[in-house]
C-alpha cells in the first residue's frame, strides 16, 4: 500500500495537521493506449499529487497514472472503464 492511496492510516494524521491534497493533472507519457475502435476510445492521464499541511513544507506523493476507455454515447464521450496505478514512491 502507497502513502495516500486512501486506505492507509496517513489520512488521519493528514485530518489531524489540517493537510490538503493538491492534485495536478499532466499529460500521460506512458505507454501508448489500445488502437480506437469505431465507438470507442483509450486515454491516460497522470495526476501528480502533493501533501500540503496547514503549517510546514509540502511533501511530494506518488504520482497516479489513469487509464480510462471512452465511449462514444450521443455526440459525446463517457468514461466506460477506469483503472488506476499508484506509482511507487
Amino acid at each position: 500500500m502507497t502513502a495516500g492511496e486512501g486506505r492507509d492510516l496517513d489520512w488521519q494524521q493528514w485530518t489531524q495537521a489540517r493537510a490538503r491534497v493538491q492534485a495536478t493533472v499532466v499529460t500521460y507519457t506512458g505507454d501508448q493506449p489500445p488502437p480506437a475502435k469505431p465507438g470507442e476510445a483509450h486515454r491516460g492521464a497522470r495526476v501528480e499529487r502533493e501533501l500540503v499541511p496547514e503549517t510546514g513544507q509540502p511533501s511530494k506523493l506518488a504520482a497516479v497514472n489513469v487509464y480510462c476507455t471512452l465511449v462514444q454515447a450521443g455526440a459525446g464521450w463517457l468514461v466506460d472503464r477506469a483503472e488506476i496505478d499508484v506509482e511507487d514512491s
